[in-house]
């Protein structure tokens, strides 16, 4: 599952880890070759319903919520497997990324309940685990990346954190200040505003950025909507604003900021590949993400400490993986979630390679805790998991990786 919320899993499955890619015609349709259907069988899942092709014949009834959709998830399944029953003794694993982080453990802690499922454990690849974390860790990511100079530091820690910046929360000091609230928000604009990529930050910002209007479609393009930040007052005021007087469905367009789908976007919206799929006339236009769905979406979990708790007190393999260059949802926050959950360390930090030309590289880092692996992927973000030195992806150490921490 992709995230979002609101954002299709078919971008996942034409754009990064699918058995296809889409060239940049925007017509032809390429073999790849580290796909992760060469490992195992994968179930892309559109979700919540108004996301890609899925659709509610009432359009207006796109409001839910985080309980709902794992809800709503759980029951898709259980009819897949009605129909497809020859995959039903398989192992199941539950996989997502982005705003995964939350879809995956809410709908993971359902079917740990649930004895007609096989479920054996899942992924989240740099997924929001925890928000205060994700947004306190970003900010000692942008200074020690060099995103923000000493004078803001130097703010920062006194303004918010009374001089103690050893582990500070500087989301609950900008909820009770207004002088830190200014302070982070500022930082957060650098990384969601300014023209970096969020999903990379050594890639390059190759589509919009910010708020843009398209004269010709009339439409609004709010590209950093980004949901870790949501919560914060400033986001939330042009949000309400947003909701209160547009036209979500027909005005508004949501997309990851500096990302460049075009290709994907044409190919799904041809009439050959509608009528090819069965896509009636009364569905709308696939896009990436859907305005009606995000805009309306109800976040309920701060954080899913209780589902990972949950699903590795019955015993079952957690992976969590990380870029280490994505900032939407960055490697130290998904680390410091992980630790707080207080598993057992089995073997502790340790690098892990692969064998280009020039020799032994190292790939990243690996930690194994009880049930619960977290591993890192240097220089890549969560996305471009399988992008990053590709001949490990088909090769024998890949596949021993997956298996041996998760799959």
């Amino acid at each position: 599952m992709n995230g979002g919320p609101g954002c299709s899993s078919d971008l996942g499955l034409l754009s990064e880890h699918g058995p296809f890619r889409i060239d940049s015609d925007g017509k032809t349709v390429l073999n790849n070759p580290y796909s992760w259907n060469l490992v195992a069988n994968m179930i892309y899942l559109e979700a919540p319903a108004g996301v890609g092709f899925s659709y509610s014949p009432d359009k207006l009834d796109y409001k839910t919520d985080d309980d709902q959709v794992a809800l709503d998830n759980q029951l898709a399944l259980k009819h897949f497997f009605l129909k497809f029953p020859e995959y039903k003794a398989n192992a199941f694993f539950v996989t997502g990324e982005s705003y995964g982080g939350i879809y995956v453990p809410t709908l993971s802690a359902r079917l740990v309940d649930d004895s007609s499922f096989n479920f054996q454990g899942f992924i989240v690849g740099n997924g929001l685990s925890d928000r205060e974390m994700n947004t306190n860790s970003l900010i000692y990511f942008e200074y020690y990346h060099g995103l923000i100079g000493d004078k803001v530091w130097a703010d920062l820690s006194e303004v918010c954190c009374g001089g103690n910046v050893t582990r500070c929360s500087f989301m609950a000091s900008a909820k009770k200040s207004l002088a830190c609230e200014q302070l982070v928000t500022g930082t957060m604009e650098i990384v969601y505003s300014s023209g970096l990529n969020e999903y990379n930050l050594y890639g390059p910002c190759e589509g919009q950025k910010g708020l843009v209007f398209d004269e010709v479609s009339k439409k609004l393009t709010f590209t950093h909507l980004n949901w870790p930040f949501i919560q914060f007052p400033p986001i939330q005021k042009q949000v309400k604003a947003l909701q209160e007087n547009a036209d979500i469905e027909n005005n508004i367009r949501l997309t990851p900021p500096c990302l460049n789908y075009d290709q994907v976007i044409k190919y799904m919206n041809s009439p050959e590949v509608r009528a090819a799929l069965h896509i009636s006339k009364e569905v709308q236009k696939w896009d990436i993400c859907s305005a009606a769905v995000g805009m309306q979406y109800k976040s309920l979990y701060s954080s899913v400490r209780n589902q990972y708790l949950k699903v590795l007190s019955r015993k079952k393999r957690v992976m969590v993986y990380n870029g280490d260059v994505d900032m939407a949802c960055n490697f130290l926050g998904d680390e410091w979630f992980v630790s707080s959950l207080g598993q057992k360390v089995v073997t502790d930090r340790s690098m892990w390679h692969y064998t280009n030309k020039a020799g032994k590289q190292v790939a990243g880092f690996v930690k194994q805790m009880e049930g619960i692996s977290l591993v890192t992927v240097r220089n890549t973000h969560g996305s471009s998991f399988t992008e990053y030195a590709a001949h490990i992806l088909t090769g024998k150490k890949y596949k021993t990786l997956l298996r041996t921490y998760a799959l």
